[in-house]
């Protein structure tokens, strides 16, 4: 999958008067949760979790962020900087441009 040459404006305000990180508003990501149910799975533990982070060629670049996004890697609830989700292992969002608020 690939996600690219977009322009994202997020604004929570506009959202709503609770939108804030802590109520998990504002992000992009490539995660999943634990797979836990049912037993007889076959997707139990990271197994999805780590396709999709790291298997299945899912690619952020060349994006333009405005606004204070946030980002999840991973596991649903692994919240990492700009920084890291630009670099080394998640290597996201080559040639994107963000605003001083989604860097922070």
């Amino acid at each position: 999958m690939s996600v690219d040459h977009n322009v994202f404006d997020f604004n929570a305000a506009a959202v709503s008067r609770s939108c804030s990180a802590a109520t998990g508003c504002g992000f992009q990501g490539v995660f999943s949760e634990y797979g836990t149910f049912p037993k007889w799975s076959p997707y139990q533990n990271t197994l999805v979790e780590q396709a999709i982070t790291y298997d299945q060629d899912n690619h952020f670049f060349a994006n333009t962020y405005n606004g204070p996004w946030q980002f999840m890697v991973h596991q649903q609830g692994t919240v990492v900087s700009w920084k890291a989700w630009t670099s080394a292992p998640y290597r996201q969002d080559a040639g994107s441009k963000a605003s001083a608020t989604t860097q922070s």
